[in-house]
């Protein structure tokens, strides 16, 4: 995607901005507002490390969709300012797909950037952890699969071999509406083979997932142990089909895929 005159391809060795310590919270203002913030302190500091030698440098920080984004001017490496409106105007919570962060010289070259910074809303813990991993790899003729270990955070795969793979993972909604419904069964019903944990050990790859599936009805006793039950697989399958019957589009279902899938960028 083109950002407003910058080029995008960089032949000199681009910085790469870490995203570790940057998160950008979403809300909504005094007046209903969809905006959006972020530490500028923490960015200043994460800026300064980077050791760019260019102080006059600017910085541009982009929300995007995958039919428009909306640039926020954050001043130079010398003087990093916060932008006054931190509104979405051109990009709205439904539409949202990613934050940007790019550093640029007088040439209009990128000599750093972020392409996928982390964001939440702002009802959301910052500890919380994915609840896929994920990965380009060449698997033949799929488009992609689910590699599922013993006691181990499902891993969403894509064909690396499918031209502009890339691009099509960036407009995630489209991708989710192919793979939603049937990821999510998988994912639950390898949850129910691996139940063998403390349900409040944070610590767990299940916690993360039991904790996103509670608000939408279904709690740790309504997760059998299919080790144990294996009698009871049937009975989950209707659950999970009663889920994704009221829950698979909600925005708060499906966006929390689409951020987790979109990380897949920044491999």
């Amino acid at each position: 995607m083109k950002l407003n005159g910058v080029h995008t391809t960089n032949p000199t060795k681009r910085v790469k901005i870490p995203s570790d310590k940057i998160g950008i919270s979403l809300s909504l203002d005094a007046n209903g507002n969809e905006v959006f913030d972020l530490n500028f302190e923490v960015l200043s500091n994460v800026i300064s490390e980077l050791n760019i030698s260019d102080d006059s440098a600017q910085i541009s920080l982009y929300a995007y969709s995958s039919s428009s984004e909306q640039e926020y001017l954050c001043g130079t490496l010398n003087e990093l300012k916060r932008p006054k409106n931190l509104q979405l105007i051109d990009v709205d919570f439904e539409s949202l797909r990613g934050f940007r962060l790019i550093i640029y010289n007088d040439l209009k070259q990128i000599v750093a950037s972020n392409e996928k910074l982390k964001y939440r809303a702002s009802d959301e813990p910052e500890d919380e952890e994915s609840l896929l991993n994920t990965s380009l790899e060449y698997i033949g003729e799929r488009i992609w699969k689910l590699k599922l270990f013993d006691d181990a955070n499902p891993i969403l795969i894509f064909n690396k071999s499918i031209p502009n793979i890339r691009n099509a993972i960036k407009d995630s909604s489209g991708v989710l509406g192919c793979i939603l419904p049937q990821l999510t069964q998988e994912c639950i019903v390898h949850l129910a083979f691996n139940m063998s944990f403390e349900p409040d050990d944070k610590s767990c790859w299940q916690y993360n997932w039991l904790k996103f599936l509670e608000p939408f009805g279904i709690q740790f006793e309504d997760i059998p142990d299919l080790h144990e039950e294996p009698n009871k697989y049937y009975g989950l399958l209707e659950t999970i089909d009663s889920l994704l019957e009221h829950y698979c589009f909600h925005k708060k279902f499906a966006s929390k895929f689409a951020k987790d899938i979109g990380g897949i960028l920044n491999d």
